[in-house]
């Protein structure tokens, strides 16, 4: 089997809860207006290697500041390559104290 990405978990990410974006198969992002659906689509391109920077239309927010602004926020992409499943979390604020 090829490599593909499979799904992206998001924590108090751009999202308040825990949000999870199946990629196998067909899908469809739908909502209202602000409901974060380009916000979830935004973080396919950062995966497969595009500057994360370029991708936040929020200036002069960051990507940190967007995506992983809290302590607890986080982003998982699970992908496949070649017969395994791997997952990588990657969690970029500097260590701050919880307040």
């Amino acid at each position: 089997m090829k490599s593909a990405l499979l799904r992206i978990i998001t924590n108090q990410s751009a999202f308040p809860s825990l949000t999870e974006i199946s990629l196998t198969g067909h899908s469809n992002i739908s909502g209202t207006n602000g409901a974060g659906k380009t916000s979830s689509l935004v973080l396919v391109p950062v995966f497969y290697g595009i500057d994360p920077q370029y991708m936040v239309r929020e200036k002069p927010k960051t990507f940190l500041d967007f995506y992983l602004s809290k302590a607890r926020s986080f982003v998982i992409f699970e992908y496949q390559r070649q017969v395994h499943i791997l997952m990588h979390r990657d969690h970029l604020i500097p260590s701050k104290p919880i307040t």
